[in-house]
């Protein structure tokens, strides 16, 4: 004797397959199921227009540049040998404790790092008078910047701030 949750099962596609306009049919594990035709896809698609082959043809064009321009880009960069920036900013010093001091901004827009880097900052004063003063500092990163603060006696606005990148090793 069948179990009452299939007849149900079954009484209820049936009743579907009635609705629907089909039959009932039985299947390999003879459950009783509807025997409704569905829509076939079609065989082929008609031929593509020349106007949609265009556009195809320009939106693989447009990945194609946008990909060799992100490899090209990432090829280039890692070639750019270390060179270093620094920027010394007198009219941002400050006086404390009777020196003033400058800030510099150090930055490697290099492809490769830099490594115990040397950098000379120098006031030369209207009187011809110097002051110097080296900074070390180790390592500076592709791409990466760095704050940095040299003191000095003389007040750096009333002179002219001279800046040389003295050394570094990269690996």
């Amino acid at each position: 004797m069948p179990d009452g949750r299939w007849l149900g099962a079954g009484l209820a596609a049936g009743a579907l397959a009635v609705v629907l306009g089909g039959t009932v049919g039985r299947s390999a594990n003879h459950l009783p199921t509807p025997d409704i035709e569905l829509p076939r896809p079609k065989q082929q698609d008609p031929p593509r227009k020349p106007a949609e082959w265009a556009s195809f043809a320009f939106s693989l064009l447009i990945v194609a540049v946008l990909t060799g321009l992100v490899i090209g880009q990432a090829v280039t960069e890692s070639r750019k040998p270390a060179y270093i920036e620094v920027q010394a900013r007198p009219v941002e010093s400050r006086e404390a404790g009777g020196l003033w001091y400058v800030p510099l901004e150090i930055t490697n827009p290099g492809g490769i790092a830099a490594q115990e880097v040397r950098v000379q900052v120098a006031l030369i004063m209207p009187d011809g008078a110097r002051e110097s003063t080296t900074i070390r500092f180790s390592p500076l990163a592709p791409g990466a910047s760095m704050s940095a603060t040299v003191g000095y006696r003389g007040d750096p606005r009333c002179g002219s701030i001279v800046v040389e990148t003295v050394s570094f090793i990269t690996p």
